[in-house]
């Protein structure tokens, strides 16, 4: 479940996302022609990307080439039960020109 999302826009797209959710989740997005820079703060997880599957560990980031991905946190590795954050960098070709 989704419990906050923020964004700053440039241009009439998304630069910069902060997600908080809350474990289990399985979320499907579709991207275009941009890198992604994602940061995962408290949690482990599964990116299924395209051409490949990548493991989300806690407090370490990963850089791809966005294309359709989907994501499946199931929980989190706190024992608070914590919200998920999840930090987005979208990097835009015709904007880092």
């Amino acid at each position: 479940m989704f419990l906050d999302r923020q964004s700053f826009d440039y241009q009439g797209k998304s630069l910069i996302e902060k997600v908080l959710i809350k474990p289990p989740i399985k979320h499907e997005r579709v991207f275009h022609n941009h890198g992604c820079f994602l940061y995962v703060k408290n949690t482990e997880g599964r990116l299924n990307l395209s051409q490949e599957k990548v493991d989300l560990v806690p407090k370490e980031a990963i850089l791809f080439q966005c294309d359709t991905c989907f994501m499946e946190i199931l929980q989190t590795t706190e024992k608070e039960e914590q919200p998920v954050e999840l930090i987005a960098f979208h990097l835009y070709p015709e904007i880092l020109k």
